[in-house]
Formats: structure tokens, C-alpha cells, sequence
């Protein structure tokens, strides 16, 4: 995978295309999960944005569109005479290692944990750091699951700027879920090195490993294979915030609980930056998300993106290379409504930005020490 991306990608689509499971298998197999991941073809004989407004578009490359969506954005969309090829959803595409919690000492950052083991890390980085280191609970979802953030700092918040990092909105993008663990463990357990120093002096840290619990432990919280991107309501968190172009509900759902909560720890805490991680592409996105207007500092935008980018192609000089060699603005790459990213640039006026950080979104759990290496810096 590492230094070999176009042929994954050649393999990857080969083995889409081909589909682990027949079609009529994976038809039953969406039902009973309602979340349809799909392929449609001839990209120029649809309304693009028309079918947007439908369903989660993943992504678009040559004539294809990717896609997510639940069983009535699925029924619509074949309604309008659209015929989608089923694929294999991302987290069935491998078998998962799990870390049961237990062996501490031993765990290496290349399992991914039970839930329970998530959880309990969560705490007790809390109780053996208490200088550094509060657990913030925005809630307990109707699964029992909880939304959890680590607030990491020198002990003094005043007057700090703060930052927030987020990753695993979408349930099944989980490279970020075990980078931000491992960020949160690194923090507390290295303050002899400089840059950490540094960073615990001059930041009110916030860090929430995953926003979206019953996404990633859908078929049961000993395990991410079969982790959906939805919330447990058929929600795309990524398109369920108010848009200032389309409106408070540009999805026309609810908000989600879990978009509740984040948007009141926002209003409480006003963060200056935040870094919200996805999977599915190796890139850098910055605003706007909802249309193709140049945000005012569109300028600081490209230069920090670049930054970010340039550090992790130190690593691995075929990391983080999509689009614009690692970096786009959000609608060139397609037009979303009712994003995070937008929601928090411009109704919390914090810069939030989108840091898609592996190709894969589920990859096997061998490779997650792969990603903190190139996105250590």
C-alpha cells in the first residue's frame, strides 16, 4: 500500500467492480444494514447536483460517482431511473484485529480497540494524567455509547488559544479513530520532548477520537468489521449541520444527537482551529465546502494545507499526493451541503479544515502505525 498507490487503487476497483458479494446478496445485505454503498457510471448523463441533494457522494473520479446512501435516499435515487452497481461496503473488505484493553504495555497502536477498550482508555488517560489531562463527556448516545473528548494542557487555560481534532464522523473512516488515541497517548507520555513541551505550554488541546461510535461498531462493539458511515439514525453527520447558503436542515433530517452535541460543545468552548479526520482519500480540504466562492483568507488556507501536506510527503512521498498534490478547497472536489467544516468556519469562526488521511477507510489494522508516522510532523 505504501509505495505502490496506483496499483491498490487498479486492484481496489477491479475488486469493486467484480463485488466480493453478488448483486443480489449485497441488495439483501444493504437492506438489513439500510446503508447502500454504490457506483454509478456515466457521470455526464446525470445532474450531479441533483443527485447530491440525494444521497452522500464519496467521491467522483473519471465518470464514476461513489456513494452512500440509507434505504429511502436509495429508493429515491432509483426512482429518478438511476442504476447503481452495489459494491462491497469499505469495512468488509478485510478481517479486523481487536484489542480487548487488556496488556497495556504490550498494545503497539496496531488493533483496533473494542469498544469497551475505547472507553476505558479514554478514562484512564484522564486518571493517571490529571495535571494534564479532563474527560469531557457531551453525552450518551440511546446505544449506551458515549461521545468523549480529552481536554490536554499544561494545567493553565487561560488565554490559550483552543484546539479541537475530531475524526471518525463517518463511522467507517477509521484510520484518524487510532491516530488521535495514539496523539492523546503521546501528549500525556512525552513531555520531555520538545515539541510537545511546546505544544502543552501555548494550547488548550481538545481531542474526540471518534464522533461516531455506533457508525464504527455497528455490528457489535467487539468489532469495526462491517462499520457503516451513517449514524445509528441513517444520518451523514457530514451533511446534517446548518448551511448558511441551504439553510438550518440542508439534509432535510433532524439534527443528529450527536450534531447537537458537538454544536453546543462548540457555542461553549469557541475554538480557534480544529482538524477533522477522514478516510477514503489523501488529502488536505479547506472551505467552503458548499460552493465555489474563494473563502477571504483563501490564501492562509493553501499555505497551511500545504504545510501539512508537504510534512507528510516527508514520509512518504507518495502520501497525501490527491487532487492538487495533497490539497484542494472543498468544492472543487465536489460540492457538499450542510458540512462540519463550513458549520464551524462560518457560524463558530473557528478555521476548521478536512484532513482525508488514508486511501483506504477501514484499512487492515496493521497499517495504522504506518499513518502516524506520515502525519506525525
Amino acid at each position: 500500500y505504501r509505495h505502490m498507490k496506483k496499483i491498490f487503487l487498479s486492484l481496489l476497483l477491479i475488486a469493486l467492480t467484480l463485488n466480493l458479494l453478488s448483486q443480489e446478496n449485497l441488495t439483501s445485505l444493504m437492506k438489513e444494514r439500510d446503508e447502500y454503498y454504490f457506483q454509478i457510471e456515466g457521470v455526464e448523463d446525470y445532474d450531479v447536483k441533483e443527485i447530491a441533494s440525494l444521497v452522500s457522494i464519496d467521491k467522483i473520479f473519471d465518470d464514476k460517482i461513489i456513494a452512500y446512501a440509507n434505504g429511502k435516499q436509495y429508493e429515491r435515487l432509483v426512482s429518478m431511473g438511476v442504476t447503481p452497481l452495489l459494491l462491497t461496503p469499505p469495512s468488509m473488505l478485510h478481517e479486523y484485529v481487536m484489542y480487548d484493553g487488556k496488556c497495556r504495555d504490550d498494545y503497539n497502536w496496531d488493533q483496533y480497540p473494542t469498544y469497551e477498550a475505547y472507553e476505558s482508555m479514554m478514562y484512564e488517560f484522564a486518571e493517571k494524567n490529571p495535571d494534564k489531562c479532563s474527560l469531557i463527556e457531551l453525552g450518551i448516545l440511546e446505544s449506551g455509547r458515549k461521545i468523549l473528548v480529552a481536554r490536554i494542557n499544561n494545567g493553565v487555560t487561560e488565554n490559550k488559544p483552543k484546539f479541537l481534532y475530531l475524526s471518525t464522523i463517518h463511522g467507517d473512516e477509521t484510520t484518524g479513530y487510532i491516530m488521535m488515541l495514539r496523539l492523546i497517548d503521546h501528549l500525556l507520555n512525552n513531555v520531555e520532548l520538545p515539541e510537545v513541551k511546546k505544544v502543552l505550554d501555548n494550547l488548550d488541546i481538545f481531542i474526540c477520537p471518534n464522533a461516531n461510535p455506533d457508525g464504527t461498531y455497528y455490528s457489535g462493539n467487539h468489532t469495526v468489521y462491517g462499520s457503516r458511515r451513517y449514524n445509528a439514525d441513517g444520518i451523514d453527520m457530514n451533511r446534517n449541520y446548518p448551511d448558511y447558503i441551504n439553510g438550518d436542515h440542508p439534509d432535510y433530517n433532524d439534527y443528529a444527537a450527536e450534531t447537537e452535541m458537538f454544536m453546543k460543545f462548540a457555542d461553549d468552548y469557541q475554538f480557534t482551529m480544529s482538524a477533522t479526520y477522514h478516510g477514503g482519500a489523501e488529502l488536505i480540504n479547506y472551505p467552503w465546502d458548499n460552493n465555489y466562492q474563494r473563502h477571504a483568507d483563501d490564501e492562509w488556507w493553501k499555505f497551511v494545507s500545504r504545510e501539512y501536506a508537504t510534512l507528510a510527503q516527508e514520509n512518504d512521498g507518495n502520501y497525501m499526493t490527491d487532487m492538487n498534490n495533497g490539497i484542494t478547497n472543498g468544492a472543487d472536489w465536489y460540492v457538499i451541503e450542510g458540512s462540519r467544516q463550513d458549520y464551524m468556519n462560518y457560524y463558530q469562526q473557528c478555521r476548521e479544515l478536512t484532513i482525508e488521511c488514508s486511501l483506504q477507510k477501514c484499512p487492515p489494522a496493521y497499517e495504522l502505525p504506518d499513518f502516524w508516522n506520515y502525519n506525525y510532523n
